[in-house]
């Protein structure tokens, strides 16, 4: 690997990070309304601001979150503030930091998430690979629920977890309604802690890892297929190797090749791939405190999640681009 071709990964990540924080940056104030006039106001309707928010409240508080500035000012003021790790108060927690209300939420979505993905891939892929590979009667059993695997992968994560919980959590109550643990409790380091933690996100990674497995397990097997036809298959059965050697060593490894940059793409999705089931479902993760941001418009809060979503996704791409050669020796980078 050529240090010119680091270098270009290097340039072309910081191009992609700059180009997704300026949109995000414009986007969100281009659309009508004032986020401090609007918060106000709500605060006013529940009975929770005393004032007229229109008598110079809202001024004020324009000032301390920059606002009164014009926009161009406030682009460099916030690459200033980016710069120097400073990402703001949020506008909904005031006078609480962004990084601590994001510190808060992301390790629910990281365990959630994180633990789905995995699990829905693993899953996913073996069931793929059997759906193909399984002997006799196993594979035409398996063939059978083809359909049914397509259907579940089709239901919007989302909606499968309201069935579930009008299933499991209402109807006959094994499950937690929704939470990420006890209400009125704080969630503990012990035994006791951890099941109730994991109770509570059972149903939200039951709906993910249903869905996602489903994905996983069709293109796994469609790849499979595909590869069966490919000449070094084919040479190597006539060269007389074991069935099991041909598959796993030359079917599966290169029909995991897809499956591990779609896993890259997950992985990279974490930090906001779940917000509607998060939603539904009343986590504690980092979608339920997105869709807040996305009300209110809590512009730094919404600023940062988006900032920390496009960094993470364009990590896994470039550390995706490069390890690739690993997985498949036939790729290699360009050199000098």
């Amino acid at each position: 690997m050529s240090v010119t071709y680091l270098l270009k990964r290097v340039g072309l990540f910081l191009l992609v990070v700059w180009l997704g924080v300026t949109i995000n940056f414009f986007l969100p104030r281009l659309a009508p309304g004032d986020p401090i006039q609007e918060y106000l106001g709500q605060l006013a309707q529940q009975g929770m601001f005393v004032g007229d928010p229109s008598a110079g409240f809202v001024e004020e508080y324009r000032a301390k979150f920059g606002l009164d500035k014009p926009m161009w000012q406030q682009y460099i003021n916030y690459w200033i503030d980016v710069s120097q790790f400073n990402f703001g108060l949020s506008v909904t927690d005031y006078p609480v930091e962004v990084t601590r209300v994001i510190r808060a939420a992301l390790p629910w979505t990281l365990g959630l998430l994180t633990t789905a993905t995995i699990i829905g891939f693993v899953l996913g892929t073996l069931f793929g690979a059997l759906m193909v590979a399984a002997p006799g009667p196993w594979k035409r059993l398996l063939a059978w629920t083809t359909p049914f695997v397509m259907i579940v992968h089709s239901i919007p994560y989302f909606l499968l977890g309201i069935v579930l919980i009008a299933l499991f959590a209402f109807t006959w109550a094994v499950f937690p309604l929704g939470g990420g643990y006890t209400l009125g409790e704080s969630p503990e380091f012990s035994l006791d802690g951890l099941f109730t933690i994991v109770k509570h996100a059972f149903l939200p990674a039951l709906s993910l890892v249903a869905v996602a497995a489903g994905g996983w397990a069709i293109v796994m097997r469609s790849m499979i297929v595909i590869v069966q036809g490919e000449d070094y298959v084919q040479m190597s059965r006539a060269m007389g190797l074991k069935p099991w050697r041909v598959f796993y060593t030359y079917q599966v490894r290169n029909a995991l090749l897809p499956q591990i940059t779609f896993l890259a793409l997950s992985l990279g999705f974490i930090v906001s791939g779940s917000a509607l089931v998060e939603v539904v479902f009343v986590y504690p993760g980092i979608g339920t405190i997105l869709l807040d941001a996305i009300t209110v418009k809590d512009l730094p809060l919404l600023q940062l999640i988006l900032l920390v979503v496009i960094v993470v996704v364009t990590l896994f791409l470039i550390l995706l681009d490069i390890i690739y050669p690993i997985l498949d020796p036939r790729i290699r980078h360009e050199t000098d």
